[in-house]
């Protein structure tokens, strides 16, 4: 099991599916919670996306799939673009 993002434009068009992973720093038991940091590899212009992060276990499910609730979308702004980056579609 791996946290992982889905990046999205405002109106939930999908920017990119399936980001980059990030193992899990322990063993988390099922209801327990953890703070710890999510790597990620900008790939977007400027501008104003939702970022939905996600544990997922590969193969197998995306925890938000799975359970509702289990995942969480939060508000991300891009400040400036980086070389080469795509125009998200739409």
């Amino acid at each position: 099991v791996q946290a992982a993002y889905h990046l999205r434009s405002e109106d939930g068009t999908i920017v990119l599916w399936d980001g980059a992973r990030t193992s899990l720093p322990f063993d988390l038991p099922d209801g327990q919670r953890a703070t710890f940091p999510i790597r990620g590899i900008a790939s977007a212009p400027a501008g104003s996306y939702l970022l939905q992060l996600s544990l997922v276990q590969e193969g197998v499910t995306w925890f938000h799939d799975a359970h509702a609730g289990s995942g969480v979308t939060v508000p991300l702004c891009v400040t400036s673009a980086l070389p080469g980056s795509a125009r998200p579609p739409g």
